[in-house]
């Protein structure tokens, strides 16, 4: 999440004080340098049918076998690097001509586009979303992001996805309903153009309801530190929600994609989270001590707070917090993170049904599939 509340500047004092750490302010690592996610929704090429050179290693099976080493953070079996991969494809050149391709913004269903026609599977709404197709698109990378790290991350594509980046295969996801991250660093031409290729790959007769296909969700370039918060890294709990003060655990992951060891230091700091959306009055701070992230690994750590006479999160006053995750690497601030919550608690009762805050609240909604089934 990129920050641009006011006090942005406020929080690096008070963060710099907490830990000591003057000589931050004067780091070259600091404001242009910290976290960005842009939005990447613009301006992309997309072309119906596969690349002239297509081939086995194509095949949704190999394409799943080359993506799982991107999960491997969520998996308890850890896939190995893939070999192999198809590089320098027609599609993915660098050079490729591609202006005759259709020019469009995502999110985007190529499904929907096309004609109904009667003789199409009747459970997925008459409409061709099978097929393979590609999306191309031109990105600037400055030359002042060398030795930081770059990630495409895709909140849906419908499915089998691959991703080139100058020719050179990233990685992807095969399951279209999932949000995913590429790392493109390795790849990137810095101070210059960079071509991003993906590959869409829905086999027929794959779903029994109209499950779409492309791109169907935003795209985001994220920019970090090569010392920062995990994807998804950081996990917010209320253990013991009751009375007057309440417990918030922080769950962290720390990354550590450099070639040498970091040694580093995480400040928590919750917030008031305002109705529309604004970092509000804080409720309290916590740093850690010194610790060592050996490289390209990453460390968890837990950290308690409290928040005294807690607002709970109802759903007619959805009160929140926000968690500010601050990470240093040798004293110099590396990366920042929110993370809103609420607290609240909840439960089920055979007698009484779902309560929340110990409130009845009646429990009303559908079997949602993408197009809702036969409604």
């Amino acid at each position: 999440m990129i920050w641009k509340s006011p006090s942005a500047a406020l929080l690096r004092a008070l963060f710099l004080g907490a830990c000591g750490l003057a000589a931050c302010a004067a780091s070259a690592a600091s404001e242009g340098q910290l976290r960005e996610r842009l939005p990447l929704n613009a301006g992309w090429r997309f072309h119906e049918g596969d690349t002239p050179d297509a081939d086995a290693d194509l095949t949704p099976q190999a394409i799943a076998k080359l993506c799982l080493p991107v999960g491997n953070p969520f998996t308890k079996s850890p896939a190995p690097p893939a070999a192999g991969a198809p590089e320098n494809l027609e599609f993915t050149k660098v050079g490729f001509d591609d202006a005759k391709w259709r020019l469009l913004d995502l999110p985007h269903d190529w499904g929907v586009e096309g004609d109904f026609k009667q003789e199409y599977p009747g459970d997925t709404g008459k409409l061709k979303w099978w097929g393979v197709a590609w999306y191309r698109k031109s990105i600037d990378i400055p030359a002042s992001d060398d030795g930081r790290r770059i990630h495409l991350d895709v909140d849906g594509a419908m499915s089998y996805a691959a991703v080139w980046i100058n020719g050179r295969f990233a990685g992807g996801w095969p399951y279209g309903y999932a949000s995913w991250q590429v790392d493109l660093t390795p790849y990137l031409n810095y101070g210059g153009k960079n071509i991003i290729s993906i590959r869409l790959d829905n086999p027929a007769e794959s779903s029994r309801w109209y499950p779409g296909g492309g791109i169907y969700r935003n795209v985001w370039l994220v920019k970090t530190s090569p010392v920062h918060v995990a994807r998804w890294g950081t996990y917010v709990t209320t253990p013991d929600v009751g009375g007057t003060r309440v417990k918030v655990r922080i769950q962290t992951d720390v990354e550590n994609d450099s070639d040498a060891a970091a040694t580093v230091r995480v400040n928590q700091q919750i917030y008031e989270l305002t109705m529309d959306g604004k970092l509000g009055k804080p409720l309290g701070a916590v740093t850690s001590d010194d610790f060592e992230i050996p490289p390209h690994s990453r460390r968890t750590r837990a950290d308690d707070l409290v928040v005294t006479n807690p607002q709970l999160w109802e759903i007619n006053a959805p009160h929140r917090y926000t968690v500010v995750t601050s990470v240093a690497k040798s004293g110099v601030l590396a990366d920042r993170y929110e993370t809103p919550f609420g607290i609240r608690t909840i439960g089920f009762e055979a007698e009484k049904g779902f309560l929340l805050n110990g409130k009845l609240v009646e429990l009303k909604g559908v079997c949602n599939h993408s197009d809702l089934g036969a409604l």
